[in-house]
């Protein structure tokens, strides 16, 4: 765990490779490192490369490596199954699904324009980028034959940062006032540094009760992890509301229940109203259809103190209420942590998923093994 506190710490939503199994790097026949439209971008291209390219779309904040140092083992899976992958960074940072869709999209095309048109596109990404995969296929089914989320963010971003980020910042506010600004009024430029984290820290053992039931309520292991939480949540909905212009959440109806304090504190907590334009921005950026017409296996963690199964569970109702389930399969793996899924398992699914696209053969939900 204090594995995940220093990437909180340091890049934000940042993949937890260094969890996946180690792997002899693949034989690669081209590196290009470039700038599109003012952004950075890398493409891989495996020296028995078969034509298919993985689309790939980073999470919220991660610099990708824009090196020559071989690819992380979860995307030496693509390269090692023929595939080329391509990257994007995104011109701005935070939650920024809105330049991701355009960014990931003209590296697209550019591949086709200079590697020739692949025989087959697939669209991966993990957490932010696990949406903006989903985003893609559903908005574009004709340039995509599949897609494989990674402890993606799914369901509503407006739904899932209210409840994961925005709501437990209220309580906090409740529990611990003065330790952070307003969630409604988080200043441009919030870092959740070390020594936020170490401020936050100070405060929380001072007063461990409301810990505990914070604890509880996040559905976190030990209470020395919501300092690191906390501060993550800050960061995020700092950046969220300087790009969408003001506050997009509204808790003047919520209730929030976390056990036998749950009265006093729907009594107690600060009312938000939300900047409506602001909600606005938040549900185009994005707010999932369920109208997939191309193959989608998400893989998951059981226990993902940044983004919930429940999100991924969401997405999976609304696409059976669209009547697209046949399209949509959800698989978890047996972890605890964001983005606990090794390149073996990221393999797995893989390959499922170029199975269920070259034969029609829906294959089973449940563990990713």
């Amino acid at each position: 765990m204090r594995l995940i506190l220093r990437c909180i710490a340091v890049v934000g939503l940042c993949v937890l490779w260094a969890m996946a199994a180690t792997a002899q790097s693949v034989p690669v026949k081209k590196i290009e490192l470039g700038t599109l439209n003012g952004v950075h971008f890398r493409i891989d291209v495996p020296a028995h490369f078969n034509g298919g390219l993985v689309l790939y779309c980073h999470g919220f904040d991660v610099q990708m490596p824009w090196n020559r140092q071989p690819l992380s083992p979860p995307l030496q899976v693509f390269l090692r199954a023929g595939f080329a992958v391509a990257e994007s960074q995104y011109r701005g940072t935070g939650w920024n699904v809105q330049d991701a869709l355009v960014d990931s999209e003209s590296l697209r095309q550019y591949f086709s324009r200079h590697y020739g048109v692949p025989h087959r596109v697939i669209v991966a990404g993990h957490s932010m980028g696990g949406l903006v995969a989903v985003a893609l296929i559903e908005m574009d089914p004709g340039h995509f034959q599949g897609a494989l989320p990674l402890c993606g963010a799914l369901g509503s971003s407006y739904n899932l940062i209210q409840r994961r980020n925005f709501d437990p910042l209220v309580l906090f506010e409740y529990y611990y006032p003065g330790a952070l600004p307003s969630p409604a009024r988080l200043p441009a430029g919030f870092l959740n540094s070390p020594a936020t984290i170490a401020r936050l820290a100070r405060i929380i053992q001072a007063h461990p009760h409301p810990a505990a039931i914070l604890t509880r309520y996040l559905e976190l292991r030990r209470p020395q992890e919501l300092p690191g939480m906390i501060a993550f949540y800050a960061r995020l909905v700092a950046q969220l509301e300087q790009r969408a212009g003001g506050n997009p959440f509204d808790n003047t109806n919520t209730i929030y229940d976390v056990g036998p304090d749950s009265a006093a504190v729907n009594r107690g907590v600060q009312r938000y109203y939300a900047n409506p334009a602001a909600r606005t921005y938040l549900l185009k950026y994005y707010s999932p259809t369920g109208e997939l017409r191309r193959p989608v296996i998400a893989v998951h963690t059981l226990s993902d103190p940044l983004v919930p199964i429940w999100a991924t569970n969401d997405y999976g109702t609304l696409v059976r209420e669209k009547g697209r389930g046949f399209w949509f399969v959800q698989r978890w793996v047996p972890a605890y942590g964001h983005c606990a899924i090794s390149a073996r398992q990221t393999q797995g699914a893989f390959q499922s998923l170029l199975h269920w696209i070259a034969t029609g053969d829906r294959p089973a939900p449940g563990e990713q093994k």
